[in-house]
């Protein structure tokens, strides 16, 4: 289970690859306090046995971009430990597959055609792959501090700042009422040319097989603004190991 699967997957499908790079990160300090947060959210979410009990996922949703006037269909079928597949379809005009069966990945799309992933495109789509990225971030550390609180109206937030082993820094933003993951700060490297930020909120959390899980999200990258709204979940089907694997 990936509460904000969302953000990771609709990132390099809609994103050009050349925004993503990827960055090994030497090792820093590790705040206790840090993982703390990570795991208060982890035990919000339903606890690590639970989420450890769901070996696959299916979720179905629409994503909006307004500014275009689209709405496409987006299926996400994830499978334990490191396997996706993800297809979007832009109406009439595109479909663009993106697989990974742990080892490989690759995408496919009427414009490029059948291509294997490699580099950040590759890095990308293996975190992409785990089910849960609260549980993922915390076993990937290789830094993690503690930012000051952030207070929005009403709403309190314990804020987190981690370096993966690879990939750029993220911040994340937990509500100090439920704990749970509800905003993600990240910077995309735009190839030579510098950084582009996004961000991305998750909210309406809805409990599957004992896991709580994001319906709606909203992301901000430049100026192209989404909204993924999730409209069917199951957990724990059987998934053929062939649909993650890169077409011939």
């Amino acid at each position: 289970m990936k509460p904000q699967f969302l953000l990771s997957v609709i990132a390099p499908l809609l994103l050009t690859p050349s925004m993503f790079a990827k960055e090994t990160v030497k090792a820093k300090v590790i705040d206790p306090k840090a993982t703390a947060i990570l795991e208060k959210s982890i035990a919000a979410l339903g606890g690590r046995e639970a989420i450890e009990k769901i070996k696959t996922t299916r979720a179905k949703g629409t994503v909006e971009i307004p500014a275009q006037g689209m709405t496409s269909e987006l299926t996400i079928i994830q499978k334990a430990p490191n396997k996706i597949f993800s297809k979007m379809k832009l109406g009439d005009i595109m479909t663009i597959e993106q697989g990974y069966d742990g080892k490989e990945g690759w995408a496919k799309d009427s414009i490029q055609g059948l291509r294997k992933l490699a580099g950040a495109e590759l890095a990308q789509i293996k975190e992409s792959s785990y089910l849960c990225v609260e549980l993922y971030t915390l076993n990937n550390l290789a830094s993690a501090k503690v930012l000051p609180e952030v207070k929005e109206g009403d709403t309190t937030y314990h804020v987190i700042e981690v370096e993966l082993k690879e990939g750029t820094p993220k911040t994340f933003f937990f509500d100090a009422s439920t704990h749970l993951l509800a905003k993600i700060n990240a910077s995309l490297v735009v190839g030579p040319d510098g950084t582009m930020k996004m961000e991305s909120t998750v909210t309406d959390y809805k409990k599957f097989h004992g896991v709580l899980y994001p319906m709606t999200a909203h992301l901000t990258t430049g100026p192209v603004k989404m909204t993924l709204k999730v409209t069917e979940v199951s957990h724990n089907e059987e998934v053929d190991d062939a649909i993650f694997k890169m077409k011939k």
